[in-house]
């Protein structure tokens, strides 16, 4: 899907739309059109989604945090794990 972030000369992010079809691009105002990789989003730092800095310009990124659920399923994951090598120790012993 692809992506277009129009931004002020600060990088400020003014308007952030996905689509795929391709978007219109806006006349006067600089751009991006990127894909944002599937288990990232955009990072804001006071607004700023766009890293001015370098040249062309880059879009900054991070990851899309954990839900409390994948937090949760992985917690279990490691009990598990836990679990089943005291378990093999066990029989291991006897």
């Amino acid at each position: 899907m692809k992506t277009l972030i129009a931004y002020d000369n600060s990088g400020f992010g003014l308007f952030v739309m996905s689509t795929t079809s391709e978007p219109r691009i806006p006349i006067g105002v600089p751009y991006i059109i990127t894909e944002i990789p599937a288990g990232k989003q955009l990072k804001f730092v006071d607004g700023i989604c766009i890293d001015t800095s370098v040249i062309p310009h880059k879009v900054m990124l991070e990851d899309i945090p954990l839900t409390q659920v994948e937090l949760l399923e992985r917690r279990l994951e490691s009990a598990q794990d836990a679990i089943d090598f005291l378990v093999m120790q066990n029989m291991g012993g006897m």
